[in-house]
């Protein structure tokens, strides 16, 4: 994933407080968010994975730990 830079590096109509009057800046966050978003929704998905498998693994490990002290 690239970064994308604001629009104010060598702008020549920079002032001080431009940012709430800018749009180019005004779309530059806009779009900002939207990846933002995005990557929250991606490590949402795969934390649901990650915890999902992880929770299978641990269901299999006290299984098989339950058959052996069966065995004994």
């Amino acid at each position: 994933m690239s970064r994308i830079l604001p629009p104010c590096k060598e702008c020549q109509e920079r002032v001080l407080g431009c940012h709430s009057i800018c749009e180019q800046y005004k779309k530059f966050k806009a779009e900002l968010a939207e990846l933002k978003a995005k990557k929250v929704a991606e490590y949402a998905e795969r934390d649901f994975i990650l915890a999902t498998k992880i929770g299978v693994k641990k269901a299999a490990d006290h299984k098989r730990s339950c058959e052996r002290r069966r065995k004994r």
